[in-house]
């Protein structure tokens, strides 16, 4: 049974938090584990937690570094789990935010889940109570890869997803976050055929988020060419294809980009003339 953990997105939505309850050094725990020295965190936070074992911050300290340290095991998993279920009632916010959001992940990650919905629900709810944290955003991130690819959903359903997420998707205020739910959005929206006037705007907040390989930026510039001429708006599909053929001079595709560019340009000449 393999797993492959990313949890350490939590290091940085909780810092303000947890960072500062404890000291800036290179044996700190969580900079132990913010360096991926995961084996090493876990062993800081062990003797941690035998100095003051009510502390819920390094409890939690040690569930991050406990579900990032190879090899990830059912039983290592339950011990986690066993280890967040208390803390996902705790009178800190947070905390109590942070380990439920981890339990939903492992639900989320592990084998033979039957159902997603429940995860869904954890997803949602953690999102919406705090939809302006970064944790919250990495949450809604999640929910809506679960949401447009449900099992059976039908185009309307889909349709209807996608604006919710789209709305909210403008209004994340972390960078990464936005950047994740753009990115899933432009690859679920293309698959699932949302329309172009809905698709296009997160293909472009994508590309200008620049946290893109030189390969995906192609295909991207291409597709957001393509879209925009299909849905009519040929000033900018103009120059949607000028931009491809100027970053790319070197691709396959300039020539039919170059022949495209020109049938657009012809029928901005004619429009003008009418």
């Amino acid at each position: 049974m393999r797993h492959r953990y990313r949890f350490l997105t939590i290091i940085g939505c909780t810092c303000g938090l947890l960072l500062a309850k404890a000291e800036e050094s290179p044996s700190n725990p969580w900079e132990l584990a913010s360096r991926m020295l995961f084996d090493d965190a876990r062993n800081a936070f062990e003797v941690a937690r035998e100095s003051v074992p009510t502390d819920e911050t390094v409890s939690l300290g040690w569930a991050v570094a406990r579900l990032n340290e190879p090899p990830v095991t059912r039983a290592r998993i339950e011990q986690v789990r066993s280890t967040l279920e208390p803390l996902s009632a705790s009178a800190d916010a947070t905390i109590a935010q942070t380990a439920r959001y981890l339990l939903a992940r492992i639900a989320h990650t592990r084998e033979n889940v039957s159902s997603l919905d429940e995860v869904y629900r954890d997803y949602l709810e953690i999102h919406e109570e705090r939809p302006t944290s970064p944790l919250g955003q990495l949450a809604g991130a999640h929910a809506i890869i679960i949401d447009l690819t449900r099992k059976g959903a039908s185009q309307a359903d889909r349709e209807q997803a996608f604006e919710h997420w789209s709305e909210r998707a403008f209004r994340f205020d972390s960078p990464e976050d936005a950047r994740h739910l753009h990115q899933s959005l432009a690859k679920l929206g293309w698959h699932y055929k949302i329309e172009n006037e809905k698709l296009i705007p997160h293909i472009e907040a994508f590309l200008e988020s620049g946290v893109v390989t030189k390969r995906l930026r192609r295909d991207l510039e291409a597709r957001s060419a393509w879209l925009t001429h299909e849905s009519g708006d040929y000033p900018t599909a103009l120059q949607r294809y000028q931009r491809f053929i100027d970053n790319n001079p070197d691709d396959a595709r300039v020539k039919i980009m170059s022949e495209r560019l020109a049938e657009v340009s012809a029928l901005l000449a004619q429009a003008s003339r009418s």
